[in-house]
């Protein structure tokens, strides 16, 4: 990765949003629906539709989207 990208720019890149934005997403998604291991399983469904439809740079990102929220179920 750049090392001269902004942390926004960076967190764009990675997640296709902010940190915030998926923060924000966690704390509304706890009390609802499964939960934190359905928004997990959820983001992985969506990015092997991603990934069946050839769009893998998107399904990266939900990739590392799930793999956030699984880290902020680890602390």
């Amino acid at each position: 990765m750049d090392k001269t990208l902004t942390m926004e720019e960076r967190q764009m890149s990675m997640y296709g949003c902010l940190s915030f934005e998926l923060d924000e997403a966690i704390d509304d998604a706890m009390p609802y629906m499964g939960g934190l291991p359905m928004m997990v399983m959820s983001m992985l469904s969506d990015a092997q539709e991603l990934i069946a439809m050839g769009a893998s740079d998107r399904a990266r990102q939900n990739i590392n989207r799930a793999k956030y929220v699984l880290k902020e179920l680890s602390e």
